[in-house]
């Protein structure tokens, strides 16, 4: 599974406008607050769980998702 980050910018219009784009990840728990994600494959693989508020999922082909969110979840996350 291959992740990718990619910064939208800021100066830019449409809906992804200065969110940041994580792709090839799988969601693996839900609950009504926050999505656990696994990012990355062994022996990288991390677990992170993410508000659902602040977070949008886009489906991939092979039950992969890219998750947007704001630069400041990116970096508590530490994606960028």
């Amino acid at each position: 599974m291959t992740v990718s980050v990619f910064i939208h910018a800021r100066d830019r219009d449409g809906p992804n406008a200065g969110l940041v784009e994580v792709s090839g990840v799988r969601v693996t728990a839900t609950t009504v607050a926050a999505q656990r994600i696994q990012v990355g494959t062994y022996p990288d693989q991390r677990s992170v769980w993410l508000p659902r508020s602040q977070i949008r999922l886009e489906p991939e082909r092979g039950g992969t998702y890219t998750v947007l969110m704001p630069r400041w979840l990116a970096k508590e996350k530490r994606f960028v």
